[in-house]
């Protein structure tokens, strides 16, 4: 995975949020490696991560979840449109 983007020194901050019809919470994480353990059965969790140049966070990330690795470079790829793929 290669960042490609303007060079940022902003730290990586990580934000969960989670909802459904009648809940919404939401709270900040400080390790990547969490991620996985903030999911909640019966909401939906939502996983912003802000500071994406920090390439071993995307990885870390990446893996709990089973990301393709293309889908990591896309992620890491700021200067691209964003787009869906089925």
């Amino acid at each position: 995975i290669v960042y490609l983007g303007e060079q940022a020194n902003q730290p990586v901050q990580i934000q969960i949020v989670h909802f459904n019809k009648e809940k919404f919470e939401e709270k900040k994480i400080a390790l990547p490696a969490h991620c996985s353990s903030e999911l909640k059965e019966g909401l939906v969790t939502w996983i912003n991560v802000a500071g994406v140049s920090d390439v071993d966070t995307l990885k870390q990330i990446g893996s709990q979840f089973d990301l393709h690795p293309l889908t990591l470079e896309d992620i890491a790829s700021t200067t691209q449109r964003p787009k869906v793929e089925t």
